[in-house]
């Protein structure tokens, strides 16, 4: 019999530590993302992209006259023809402004 209230009261105890431990867990979760409790000097520095370029870039890669990669390329990467993906990029573009090609 006090084997068995033993073993209810520790089981007990357990669920009620049970959100205790979710809440720390959570809470050294955000506090890592957040980098807290880090040496500043572990950060690691801001890298400054030119994004302008970048997107330059893969525009002349996968849409420009002379692509950098075959139709297959475009396919495995973004899962879709590029004839199709041109064809979408057209009617939503007759459709809205916001996914017309312009400078940001």
């Amino acid at each position: 019999l006090s084997l068995a209230w033993m073993e209810q009261e520790e089981d007990r105890r357990r669920l009620q530590a049970l959100p205790e431990d979710i809440a720390m867990s959570v809470l050294e979760a955000q506090k890592r993302r957040r980098g807290e409790g880090q040496d500043s000097a572990a950060k690691r520095a801001y890298i400054g992209w030119n994004r302008e370029r970048a997107r330059a870039c893969v525009e002349e890669d996968y849409w420009g006259p002379y692509p950098r990669f075959r139709d297959r390329d475009f396919e495995r990467v973004f899962r879709i023809s590029r004839t199709r993906a041109e064809s979408l990029m057209t009617l939503l573009g007759n459709a809205h402004p916001f996914f017309r090609n312009t400078v940001d």
